[in-house]
């Protein structure tokens, strides 16, 4: 119509408009994080490590890295044993029936969006088994009794995506300050608790569903019990392999932010022991309304490690903009996610974007339904695991300056477990949450929360 008003655009829209779709995945920094595990490399290049994955993750919170020093053929034989399991109907015996936070297998129980106080999203297309305490727990029994055979990897060698919560199972492998692994096994999940009270809330929002011993929590989440035989032992080796990272971490974080090696070790382990599959299967039927393969949402811990299914790659992204975590999805710029070629992708936490007063960046991300013939396999882990009995903690001390310093301390063990419990579904019913005012109230209390 002659004379009208241009329509308006998004300044957050302007980079999609200029760029085509999928143009944004140099977004991602490639980082080559082998002088951060290597002793014999000097400290100007461990320097210059630390600082280029400190610059990926303040920029994006994501970076694709390689020389982490886990090998190809041992993702290869999980990643095999992971499809052999997913496709055998003694999955089932590993369903606990308690839904998602519990460990174990479960199917189209999670809803990532609930991580961002969305409560409108049917849930993800996904179905997921939790594998907790690999390092530690002894015994190689399947759930009911049942077993399944598969391949046998040596644990030992060289060195998508869920909450993040895959770190805190393992004792410290270096530095001052270690705690040893039993007694992290015991604590993560073995004993059924996180230090008097993994299970309760940080506050607000009081649970008004089932009693505190039926609700998930993170020391469940963790939990080391019935491991199929099938994915033990290539599990093991994975985690085993991709342990290492942790070290890396804390040294970016030592290097690049000044944090004091004491400091992490008193609310961190480096040693990763849980490892989460998450199955994305073919759609059978065509998807509801808003449902995603994982819906947007911010991870739950310190640094996820993920490994992105190279048979099928596309539908990660990350969004890029300023606005955070209670941002409009029309204020979002998703950028991709790219599959690099031998690369783990790791992404910064809530919790230690907290600790870090926000100079390392927890970014919205999400996985779209993409290529719905074909089945997509992301094996997660962890890096620095925030520790169980870990204290109330606010922020790194050289972190204070200028960051996020009006956080209030939190403890791990509850920061997590609260998040655990929104990934469920059920969480709107079995928090009573009836009117459109309670669910506003509990969103805005969420987005509080994970700032």
């Amino acid at each position: 119509m002659r004379g009208a008003l241009p329509r308006l655009v998004p300044l957050a829209l302007l980079p999609l408009l200029l760029h085509p779709a999928g143009a944004l995945a140099n977004e991602i920094c490639e980082v080559d994080v082998s002088p951060l595990l290597s002793a014999n490399a000097s400290h100007a290049v461990r320097a210059a490590a630390a600082a280029s994955l400190s610059e990926a993750f303040a920029k994006t919170g994501f970076a694709s890295v390689v020389g982490h020093g886990v090998r190809t053929s041992t993702i290869e034989t999980l990643r095999a044993s992971a499809v052999q399991f997913f496709a055998s109907d003694a999955k089932h015996a590993y369903d606990k029936g308690l839904g998602y936070g519990h460990g174990g297998y479960v199917r189209n129980a999670e809803a990532g969006a609930q991580l961002l106080g969305d409560f409108s999203r049917p849930h993800d297309l996904v179905e997921s088994m939790t594998l907790g305490n690999l390092l530690a727990a002894e015994s190689v029994g399947g759930a009911c009794g049942t077993e399944l055979s598969g391949p046998t990897v040596a644990t030992g060698g060289g060195g998508d995506f869920g909450g993040g919560l895959m770190g805190g199972g393992g004792g410290s492998g270096s530095g001052s300050g270690g705690v040893r692994l039993q007694e992290l096994a015991g604590a993560a999940g073995l004993s059924g608790s996180c230090d008097g009270g993994g299970a309760e809330e940080t506050g607000g929002g009081g649970d008004k569903g089932a009693a505190s011993g039926d609700r998930p929590a993170w020391a469940a989440f963790q939990s080391g019990d019935g491991v199929p035989h099938l994915l033990r032992a290539p599990a093991t080796a994975f985690v085993a392999e991709a342990s290492g990272l942790g070290d890396a971490i804390a040294a970016a974080l030592e290097l690049s932010l000044g944090v004091e090696t004491g400091e992490i070790d008193a609310v961190a382990s480096r040693q990763s022991s849980g490892v989460r599959l998450a199955l994305y299967p073919p759609l059978e039927r065509r998807a509801q309304p808003g449902q995603m393969r994982y819906g947007a949402h911010v991870d739950s811990g310190m640094v996820t490690v993920l490994s992105i299914d190279p048979a099928n790659p596309h539908g990660l992204q990350v969004d890029t903009s300023s606005v955070g975590t209670s941002g409009a999805d029309d204020e979002r710029v998703w950028v991709d996610v790219p599959h690099v070629k031998g690369a783990l992708v790791l992404n910064v936490g809530a919790l230690l974007s907290r600790w870090t007063g926000g100079r390392w960046r927890a970014s919205v991300h999400r996985v779209l339904l993409g290529d719905q013939t074909k089945p997509r396999l992301s094996i997660v882990t962890g890096a620095l695991g925030a520790r169980p009995d870990g204290p109330p903690f606010a922020s790194f001390t050289s972190c204070r300056q200028g960051g996020s310093a009006d956080l209030p301390p939190v403890r791990a063990a509850e920061f997590l477990s609260e998040r655990v419990t929104l990934h469920r579904p059920e969480y709107r019913n079995e928090r009573g949450l009836a009117t459109p005012e309670e669910i506003e109230e509990e969103s805005q209390r969420i987005r509080t929360l994970q700032k």
